[in-house]
């Protein structure tokens, strides 16, 4: 095991300043000034019997970027793209327990124990006399991994028409999902002494949409000959353009809190019922139909019994990346017209604009939820964008 470095009052401090927490941060002082050692807080019956530890082979984050791209210009002028880009990260900041407890047997006995069972918990932990699921390390042994396929068409303004439309079609893995927006990864649920070999988090990160297509076009309506003045007056200067985005749902997990581990960990996932796979999750039918039930939550099930006394559990198998989120489309549209006007100066303009936002008022409803362990398991609660909304606006320009 690594050397660790406590990061704990009286010696030590973990500090971690984000958002406002750093405001008083300056590029000529971008450290607060550090706390006059040791730092003695009096015990008290809610002080908290934890630990937090720094490894002593600390690592740099490292992010190393590759692509591939191509580019051509097709008939009529439109540019397109292909790309094939990607992204390592190593050595990204992981925290997670080391006081998990391992199995003891006859042949491997703990502390005199060679059974296993919630009650001996702290018997088998490494450390006697810290819980099990308390006493953090943080090394920089984490990692995630993006692939990427990129494309994207666009065509400048032509006949009236000017547009960008681009696809991408992704993944991003991870052994603590949701965790990778940052040089921070921690909270891996499950095993926490092996995560590459033995944890089924190690898979999608649902910080990403596996596939995503977003289109922006504006489209400037012909105009009647200027000979004929009030046609040209009345139907001239008309603009209809649109922002779409259409996109597939997150890929997450499902959350266990598993007060029964065997090894001492809560934070868990489920285990899968049997003759349930990944294809028997969610339930058949739309989205709006099934918002009480969007899973089979009888797909689920406790992680099984290990424990000698009945009750001991080992870890969940449902792996990350299980459960598909609701996709989403989303149309913008507006609507304008802009009337040249010689007041006060000659180029002056009135634009009149009509902005749909949600234009087909299409329902995008957020994810279930996923904890495992609760009595609403699968219901879908609140919405991803709002429902349709109207603006019309006025703008002089002089």
């Amino acid at each position: 095991m690594n050397l660790l470095l406590c990061a704990e009052a009286p010696t030590g401090l973990w500090s971690v300043l984000t958002g406002t927490y750093n405001a008083s941060s300056t590029d000529a002082n971008p450290f607060p000034a550090a706390p006059a050692f040791p730092v003695s807080t009096p015990y008290s019956s809610s002080t908290e019997f934890t630990l937090a530890a720094l490894a002593m082979n600390w690592r740099p984050p490292t992010i190393y970027h590759y692509s591939l791209g191509l580019q051509s210009r097709l008939p009529g002028g439109a540019v397109l793209d292909v790309a094939y880009a990607g992204a390592r990260d190593l050595h990204p900041i992981l925290g997670r327990t080391i006081n998990q407890a391992p199995l003891a047997s006859a042949s491997n006995p703990i502390r005199g124990q060679t059974t296993n069972t919630v009650a001996n918990i702290p018997l088998r932990a490494p450390y006697i006399g810290w819980t099990a699921n308390t006493m953090y390390y943080f090394g920089t042994d984490g990692e995630a991994w993006y692939n990427a396929l990129q494309t994207s068409l666009t065509q400048k303004f032509r006949h009236s028409l000017q547009y960008q439309a681009a696809y991408t079609w992704d993944r991003l893995l991870s052994p603590v999902p949701g965790f990778t927006t940052g040089s921070n990864e921690f909270g891996p649920t499950g095993e926490q002494t092996n995560l590459r070999a033995h944890n089924p988090g190690y898979g999608p990160d649902y910080n990403v949409r596996p596939q995503r297509f977003v289109l922006s076009a504006h489209y400037a309506l012909p105009s009647p000959a200027k000979s004929h003045p009030f046609l040209a007056s009345t139907l001239g200067g008309w603009s209809v353009a649109t922002a779409t985005v259409v996109q597939a749902g997150q890929e997450s997990s499902f959350a266990f809190n598993n007060i029964y581990n065997v090894y001492g960990i809560t934070s868990d996932r489920a285990s899968n019922a049997p003759g349930c796979t990944a294809k028997n999750v969610s339930t058949p039918g739309s989205v709006s139909h099934r918002v009480g039930n969007y899973i089979d939550s009888a797909c689920f099930a406790a992680p099984a019994v290990i424990g000698d006394d009945g009750i001991g559990t080992g870890f969940g198998n449902t792996p990350n990346g299980i459960l598909h989120e609701p996709d989403q489309a989303d149309i913008d549209l507006s609507l304008s017209k802009t009337q040249l006007v010689q007041w006060p100066k000659e180029g002056a303009s009135v634009q009149s604009r009509a902005d749909f936002f949600n234009a087909l008022n299409h329902p995008n409803f957020a994810g279930p939820n996923n904890a495992a362990s609760s009595s609403t398991l699968g219901d879908i609660t609140a919405m991803n964008t709002n429902p349709r909304v109207v603006q019309f606006s006025l703008r002089f320009a002089f």
